[in-house]
């Protein structure tokens, strides 16, 4: 898995939204969505981030029926990194997200 620093360290940042187990195939799914070809496919997803090498198509069907993780922190994550990437480039934008609790 070869991708630029400030993108491992993007992914990182997501760290505290998993538990341990959790975070490495979650790390492998980001990974190989960003450098997968083509229709992001789980299996070609697997693929480009070299999962296949460390475990089995198991553990990532796991990873989305019975992984402990935070949707509501990964979301929070995401909002922040893209407001730091927005903020560099331009004027503010608002964003509404509608929670269906």
């Amino acid at each position: 898995m070869i991708l630029p620093l400030t993108m491992e360290a993007s992914i990182l940042q997501f760290a505290s939204c998993f538990t341990q187990p959790s975070f490495q195939p979650f790390g492998v799914i980001v990974t190989g969505w960003l450098l997968a070809h083509g229709r992001r496919v789980v299996t070609r997803i697997l693929r480009a981030g070299d999962g296949l090498e460390v475990k089995s198509f198991s553990c990532y069907h796991r990873f989305f029926s019975q992984a402990r993780w935070s949707p509501d922190e990964v979301r929070d994550t995401t909002l922040r990194l893209l407001e730091g990437y927005l903020v560099a480039f331009g004027p503010a934008i608002a964003i509404a997200i509608e929670d269906e609790e």
